[in-house]
């Protein structure tokens, strides 16, 4: 085998394993910026004088879609 030949043979594991880490990184900060913006949703809620309580929230659909469930949720809106 040619040093090329195995340098490919190493470079293309590699590539995939790095893309795979990303891939799973902005998994997990696009599941952080949703839970993030859902709680600012519920506290810009609550300052006008409604509530949204969601008691066991479960994110999931890793690695190809992003899914919460929700059990005991409550939302009063105001007015």
């Amino acid at each position: 085998m040619t040093s090329a030949f195995r340098l490919r043979l190493l470079i293309l594991p590699l590539l995939v394993l790095v893309v795979l880490a990303g891939w799973t990184g902005y998994w997990f900060y696009a599941q952080a910026r949703a839970e993030s913006e859902l709680d600012r949703a519920a506290a810009r809620l609550g300052a006008q004088g409604g509530a949204f309580d969601c008691s066991d929230r479960q994110w999931q659909g890793f690695p190809l879609r992003l899914t919460m469930t929700c059990d005991g949720t409550r939302l009063d809106l105001p007015g």
